[in-house]
């Protein structure tokens, strides 16, 4: 709510509960995606070292 509210107003967020829950859900599948490239990369480096041995 601080980051909405610095944005946009004190009590911006308050008053746009909406905002607040696709905010949350922005962040949720921003966490998700980084989670996923992590493991892409891990599995990218572990094929790459495998193919030279």
């Amino acid at each position: 709510m601080r980051i909405i509210d610095s944005k946009f107003g004190e009590g911006y967020a308050k008053d746009h509960p909406e905002l607040v829950a696709d905010f949350m859900k922005t962040c949720a599948l921003d966490f998700g995606a980084a989670i996923i490239t992590a493991s892409l990369q891990e599995i990218s480096e572990s094929l790459h070292d495998n193919s030279l041995e």
